[in-house]
């Protein structure tokens, strides 16, 4: 016995890309969104392109959440560790289509600094990164919705 496989011609289309920049943004936020977040997606996502393209894609940035987590151990009265997280629901519309989807980012640190302003800031500082990770996030989204 013999097997005979036919193989048929696969449909395989090229994948266009398109830059983020050929697209207008529609951005509107919840009350609970913070202002360094609006800020950067103002300018990740730029909402005053007017490059004549009718292509629009609305973005909704709702339910931010921001959790810290202290981590104890050891004979300390203190958190030996602290564990951030930082949420953001988003929906997108294009094309007459939702999609919604939530982004998290998570980082721990050690927080033993004897100078609690120093621990306030670094918070702080996680904080800051933690935003600008998410937005990355949802600029490949973007980018991945877009193609």
């Amino acid at each position: 016995m013999s097997l005979i496989f036919l193989i048929a011609a696969c449909n395989y289309n090229q994948v266009s890309f398109s830059k983020i920049n050929d697209y207008k943004y529609s951005i509107n936020y919840d009350t609970t969104i913070p202002e360094i977040m609006k800020s950067g997606a103002e300018l990740k996502f730029n909402s005053t392109n007017s490059n004549g393209s009718n292509k629009i894609i609305n973005l909704y940035f709702k339910e931010f959440k921001f959790d810290r987590y202290d981590i104890f151990s050891g004979p300390a009265l203190r958190a030996s560790e602290v564990e951030i997280r930082s949420k953001v629901k988003v929906t997108f519309d294009y094309k007459s289509k939702k999609y919604n989807k939530n982004f998290m980012s998570m980082k721990r640190f050690k927080s033993n600094e004897l100078n609690p302003f120093a621990d306030k800031e670094k918070l702080q500082y996680l904080k800051n990164q933690q935003m600008n990770d998410i937005l990355d996030q949802i600029h490949i989204e973007v980018s991945l919705i877009e193609m």
